[in-house]
């Protein structure tokens, strides 16, 4: 459910497997097991490997959105999650106690993230309503997560701007180590 939705009011969820073990056999044993038999040695080359980033992606965002507390300590973040609507979705947002809402772009993919992620980002973030707890305008605040590093466009952008943070896996993963 969109984390700006009211649990008893939205029809808008969508439901998934929670557990990663059951949801990597459905997505790639289920309903194929003769192709893995056919293939032999090559199957995981075949059949797994290419789909592999994109099946990860999911659980990647799921440890950003964990990791946004200790990333962020200045803010009182109450919530995380992920926010859609249409065509428009953030993987990564963070709701906080004061007037800040904290929102990012996660790719799990083999290139480093360039600067239209932060396009995109911000696009969706103008249609996302949500307003602070005491009527004020929000600040928002971006964040990037790559698995394989960023574009040079991207690193001068944060290097610019203090609304942009820009975060590799190493760093997901020590935040959640903390």
């Amino acid at each position: 459910m969109p984390i700006t939705e009211r649990k008893e009011r939205s029809k808008r969820s969508q439901y998934r497997i929670r557990d990663p073990f059951f949801r990597f056999w459905f997505h790639f044993v289920y309903g194929t097991g003769d192709r893995y038999d056919e293939l032999g040695d090559d199957a995981f080359e075949t059949l797994i490997e290419p789909e592999l980033a994109d099946f990860v992606s999911r659980p990647f965002e799921e440890l950003c959105q964990s990791a946004l507390r200790t990333l962020y300590p200045e803010y009182t973040v109450t919530d995380t999650g992920q926010w859609w609507y249409e065509d428009h979705d953030i993987d990564v947002v963070g709701l906080t106690t004061g007037d800040t809402l904290i929102a990012g772009e996660c790719k799990f993919q083999q290139s480093p993230l360039g600067y239209d992620a932060l396009s995109k980002l911000q696009r969706h973030v103008d249609e996302l309503r949500w307003t602070p707890d005491d009527g004020s305008d929000r600040v928002e605040q971006y964040a990037l997560f790559s698995r394989r590093g960023f574009k040079r466009s991207v690193e001068e952008a944060a290097e610019e701007r203090d609304d942009l943070r820009l975060f590799t896996v190493e760093d997901v993963v020590e935040a959640l180590n903390a």
